[in-house]
């Protein structure tokens, strides 16, 4: 991606600081991003590792959800997924780290 990732930035690795404005759009992009693959999809989609060095930005500096290696479906029938804990340990869910329960809240 042109601007590398939200990550690069915030760390100041790459380009200049970004403006409050460019930081607001990116967060509301990454949150309609993960509530659409929480809610618009048939099967939900857990990411499961949702961390700066994951958001890709384009030459607009649009925010792109990337890396779903550790992705799972979410079971509409059933209120959780147990799955074995996933992802950067500092960036997981801590309920969902010590006792497996995968929710919506989780990946957020």
């Amino acid at each position: 991606m042109p601007n590398g990732t939200l990550s690069q930035h915030l760390q100041r690795e790459r380009g200049s600081v970004l403006s409050w404005n460019i930081r607001l759009t990116i967060a509301a992009e990454k949150a309609h991003a993960i509530a659409h693959l929480h809610s618009a999809m048939n099967t939900p989609i857990y990411h499961r590792d949702i961390k700066s060095s994951n958001i890709l930005l384009d030459f607009d500096f649009n925010a792109k959800v990337a890396d779903f290696g550790l992705s799972r479906f979410g079971v509409t029938d059933d209120s959780h997924v147990s799955t074995a804990p996933q992802g950067t340990p500092s960036y997981v869910d801590p309920q969902y780290h010590q006792n497996f329960y995968l929710s919506n809240k989780s990946d957020t």
